[in-house]
This record gives C-alpha cells, sequence and structure tokens, in this order.
C-alpha cells in the first residue's frame, strides 16, 4: 500500500493511505503533505503510514484509534491541575479578597510546578517539591496552607472522578 497525495481546492495536498478494515475499503488521512512548517513530510508520512499498517497487523481499526488518541489529548488538557484547581476554587462561597490571596498563592507557587501537568499524573515528589520550595523561603505557614488547597483540590477532583488519589495527603 503506497501513500497516496490528493490535492485540494485549497492547494494543498494531503497525504492519505488506502486501508481495509472490517471487510470494507477505508482511508487514513496522514495529514497535510508538504516541506513548509506544519506538514508532514514524506518521511514522516510513511512512519505514520508503517503504524497504520501495524495497527491494521493487530486488528485494531487505525481511523479509531486516531480518534481516541485524539479524544485522550482533549481529556487530558481539560484535566490539567491548573484547570482543576481552578474549577474547585470558583465552587468555593468565599470573599473576593480571600478568593485572590489563594488564587495568587496557587500561582505563585504551585502552577509553574505542576499546573500543566493532568491532575493524575501529579506525584507525592511534585507535592514535596512546591512544599520544600516555600519552606526554603521560610514561610512555613504558607505550606501548610498549599498543602491543604492541594489536599481539598485532589478530594474535588476524587469526588469528579478526574483523578485516582490524594498525593497531597
Amino acid at each position: 500500500k503506497n501513500i497516496i497525495p490528493k490535492q485540494h481546492l485549497t492547494a494543498f495536498k494531503t497525504g492519505y493511505s488506502r486501508l481495509k478494515t472490517d471487510g470494507k475499503n477505508n482511508i487514513y488521512t496522514i495529514g497535510k503533505y508538504g516541506q513548509d512548517e506544519g506538514f508532514i513530510t514524506t518521511a514522516n508520512a510513511r512512519k505514520i503510514r508503517d503504524e497504520v499498517r501495524d495497527l491494521l497487523n493487530q486488528g485494531l481499526d487505525p481511523n479509531k484509534n486516531k480518534k481516541t488518541k485524539k479524544q485522550d489529548a482533549l481529556v487530558k488538557a481539560e484535566n490539567t491541575f491548573e484547570s482543576i484547581a481552578e474549577e474547585w476554587r470558583s465552587k468555593q462561597s468565599w470573599t473576593d479578597k480571600h478568593s485572590k490571596n489563594i488564587q495568587s498563592r496557587l500561582e505563585k507557587d504551585v502552577y509553574p510546578i505542576i499546573g500543566w501537568k493532568s491532575i493524575k499524573e501529579v506525584t507525592i515528589q511534585d507535592i514535596l517539591q512546591i512544599l520544600r520550595n516555600i519552606e526554603k523561603r521560610g514561610a512555613i505557614s504558607v505550606a501548610q496552607r498549599i498543602n491543604g488547597y492541594c489536599t481539598e483540590i485532589f478530594d474535588y477532583g476524587l469526588v469528579m472522578g478526574v483523578c485516582d488519589s490524594n498525593p497531597a495527603l
């Protein structure tokens, strides 16, 4: 099976590969084809084609696999520690001043280290690193508060079903 370039009206070539799944003919779209940035090169298209063949040999549908990967990436992006923490914070009935203080502490000490991570991927070592960094400044009470906030955020994540454990305990 070969990679077939297809010309579109937009003047972009799209590489795709013909395949057969469940006895039906299908097409797996590889992506925009070309040498410019953001486009798939011939070498990368061949690698993707080979990966598609491997999936077919395993009895998997490459199009369903691609769709699942996109959905997983979207869920992962939505379930970062920062997004769950902000959702948790928005549901609290604090005064504006108190809410802003907590947001400021999280932005200063927590988000730079774990804010971008999926909440499921945060480890005890990540929490310890945050707390040790705060303790180095001599702000022991702030470290205790941050640990309390993180504990509550992970508890919220557990209730919402977006994480499996609470590493801040």
